[in-house]
């Protein structure tokens, strides 16, 4: 019996058999470990629904996207627009527009009160006492 324990012995000193019973042993512990957390679960859940209470350490936030959106489009519309002036060439070309259209409307064949209908649609004037400034 004691030259069994002793050739067993001798055996297990070796590096390779070692190293395998190592292996087994931390694959079983891992093993165990792993499952014993699934088994804890669930005890803890059935059907989906957590059996006991479950209080939170932390304050645990979410972004609340609908007034986040609301208060994207409110802010929007407080925003004062950034205005800049206008170049120099863009001014030229609706003063040139504005001068040439003028000039059609005044050369055309068609009665006073036509003329100066027109020209308050140019110059965007609603009023008729303020349309009859204009010189037919």
């Amino acid at each position: 019996m004691v030259q069994i324990l002793n050739d067993i012995y001798d055996d297990l000193k070796q590096a390779s058999v070692t190293n395998i019973l190592m292996f087994l042993l931390f694959s079983i512990l891992l093993t165990l470990i792993i499952s014993s957390q699934n088994f804890f679960f669930q005890r803890i859940i059935e059907n989906g629904i957590s059996k006991k209470d479950i209080i939170a350490e932390k304050t645990i936030t979410v972004i609340d996207t609908k007034r986040t959106e609301q208060h994207k489009k409110d802010v929007a519309m407080n925003i004062e627009p950034i205005l800049i002036p206008a170049e120099d060439d863009f001014i030229k070309v609706n003063l040139d527009t504005l001068e040439n259209s003028i000039v059609q409307i005044r050369h055309k064949k068609v009665e006073p009160s036509i003329k100066r209908a027109e020209l308050g649609m140019l110059f965007d004037i609603a009023a008729q006492y303020k349309k009859d400034y204009f010189a037919a």
